[in-house]
């Protein structure tokens, strides 16, 4: 399938749940394995999104770290617009006229949002609700990364 870009959530998909504010030096944020190696991947091939159901200091202390902000395009999330995740998906498309988008969540609801704005979905298991069936699940973030770069060319 080939999409035109590609929309990732936050907390369980790119960082470590629960972990806010662990690691001061880092502002308190800690990535999933291959995350930063995988967005540079990604960033090359596809322009790059996010939308989560965090709130706006979670996803600007994120954004303001290791010069993230540099691989994302928009961004949006519930702290900002006090919309939920299908809102939100479907704003971010329409805001920057994707044509074939693609969600990488971590959750139940991240699945149903995906499928309620529809958009494509991949299922990081790895995150907080495991495995999920009927979804394409991935274990690790380097194998999403893989699977988008190598078969969607």
């Amino acid at each position: 399938m080939k999409y035109d870009s590609v929309i990732l959530d936050l907390e369980g998909t790119m960082e470590i749940p629960g972990t806010m504010g662990v690691n001061p030096k880092s502002n308190g944020v800690v990535l999933q394995d291959g995350v930063l190696d995988g967005l540079k991947r990604l960033n090359s091939k596809f322009p790059l999104f996010i939308v989560s159901n965090c709130g706006t200091r979670m996803l600007e202390r994120f954004l303001n770290f290791n010069e993230m902000r540099s691989f994302f395009r928009d961004w949006e999330c519930l702290g900002n617009t006090g919309n939920g995740k299908t809102e939100n998906i479907i704003d971010v498309v329409k805001r920057n006229n994707l044509k074939k988008a693609i969600y990488i969540g971590d959750s139940f609801p991240d699945a149903e949002a995906a499928q309620n704005a529809k958009v494509d979905y991949i299922h990081a298991a790895y995150g907080n609700d495991g495995w999920l069936t009927g979804a394409q699940n991935f274990e690790t973030f380097k194998e999403i990364v893989d699977h988008l770069v190598n078969t969607t060319k």
